[in-house]
């Protein structure tokens, strides 16, 4: 099963013309807190899901996604938002550029977080930038990217 955190641009990535329409500062608040509303029923990590949700609501309530003059614009805002991913005790995120996946973990040992990038052995795999990060679990853990160009690429994870 594909779990997608950022549902919302990979439906209007499919949907270009509705993408470009103009979205009100209304629609944007119902699709943040709807979207907030799958995140904590359906996340992996509940407990993340509701922190992610939290936000998501919090954001839309400030007004934070009312400016944006169309759909796409938006939907990109929101993925930004909830963009990294947790794999077990790990979390896997993009690089501001786009173009650098790492992975973040807590060491005990050092009693602190650390981060490896996990693109190194292909740094220019993410060379389109990366617009939407999907994690599957089966057969085995794999994380895809669906990159800027509109091609995937694909990491496999242990």
């Amino acid at each position: 099963m594909i779990r997608l955190l950022g549902p919302i641009a990979f439906l209007l990535s499919s949907f270009s013309a509705w993408a470009q329409a103009p979205i009100t500062a209304e629609e944007a608040r119902t699709t943040a807190r709807d979207f907030a509303d799958v995140l904590e029923e359906g996340y992996m990590d509940p407990a993340i899901g509701a922190r992610y949700a939290a936000m998501l609501r919090a954001k839309a309530e400030e007004g934070a996604y009312d400016g944006f003059s169309d759909a796409e614009k938006f939907a990109e805002a929101v993925t930004a938002d909830v963009q990294a991913v947790k794999i077990d005790r790990s979390a896997v995120f993009v690089q501001r550029s786009g173009k650098r996946a790492y992975d973040l973990s807590y060491t005990i040992d050092a009693q602190d977080y650390s981060s490896s990038e996990i693109s190194r052995f292909h740094p220019t795999v993410l060379d389109a930038g990366v617009k939407l990060i999907a994690v599957q679990r089966q057969p085995d853990t794999r994380i895809w990217f669906v990159l800027n160009d509109g091609t995937c690429a694909m990491l496999t994870y242990e």
